[in-house]
């Protein structure tokens, strides 16, 4: 209940908690709750518990080979984001930002010209994004591949220089880089990131401040990578 995130959205995660919501809630409701939820996914760092929820509709009508006629106005901007970049992930620039290349001037415009008008608008991004740079948010949605993760990392994954702790908190910025795409430094701060571990008690023991300083370094490189160089 003490994160920001959580306090914004207490309201609903309360009243989703009574049995008169789920007899009565609308299909909007039903999908507003559904937006909600998962971007609070993030906060269950350590255990999340799944369950399987099957629901009977009674068939209205048939037509063999006719695509079911969606409705945007229930499609949320993040998840008609999202399926943009599911479906056009070879496009030079995500392809760019998932492997942490630079984006060039024209890579930029691109995204915006994407993500402002064809997706939606820019009010509907601003309301979505909740103050995240454009290449942060679209970072987010496709991630970063696991090869240039892995490569930025390697030297900190040597058994005979980082102690088992120490390797298991890089182990733990690579997930989190692949599925988040950027990490910004306060976020470690959190006591559930790294089992109520402090980077301090890690990094701070073995004379290992120094390699903590390049390890801050390169995730920065990445976050770096992930929004637009002052003009």
């Amino acid at each position: 209940g003490t994160l920001p995130d959580v306090l914004r959205s207490i309201k609903t995660i309360c009243r989703i908690q009574e049995d008169d919501f789920w007899e009565n809630a609308t299909l909007q409701e039903l999908d507003d709750v559904r937006q909600t939820i998962r971007e609070l996914m993030y906060c269950l760092k350590n255990e999340i518990k799944t369950r399987v929820i099957n629901i009977t509709d009674t068939v209205l009508f048939e037509r063999e080979g006719a695509p079911f006629p969606g409705d945007p106005a229930l499609e949320s901007y993040y998840r008609r984001a999202n399926r943009y970049v599911e479906e056009n992930g070879d496009k030079p620039s995500l392809q760019k930002l998932k492997n942490n290349q630079r984006l060039s001037g024209e890579d930029w415009k691109e995204l915006e010209r994407i993500f402002w008008n064809e997706v939606g608008t820019k009010d509907e991004y601003d309301k979505a994004a909740e103050g995240l740079t454009l290449g942060c948010f679209v970072r987010g949605l496709t991630g970063l591949s696991p090869e240039a993760v892995n490569a930025a990392f390697s030297e900190f994954l040597d058994a005979a220089l980082y102690s088992e702790e120490q390797i298991a908190m890089v182990h733990c910025i690579v997930d989190w880089l692949k599925s988040h795409g950027t990490l910004p430094l306060e976020e470690m701060r959190d006591e559930d990131f790294f089992n109520g571990l402090s980077v301090s008690e890690v990094w701070g023991r073995d004379n290992k401040v120094v390699a903590w300083g390049k390890l801050k370094e390169t995730i920065q490189s990445f976050n770096a990578n992930a929004d637009r160089p002052a003009a």
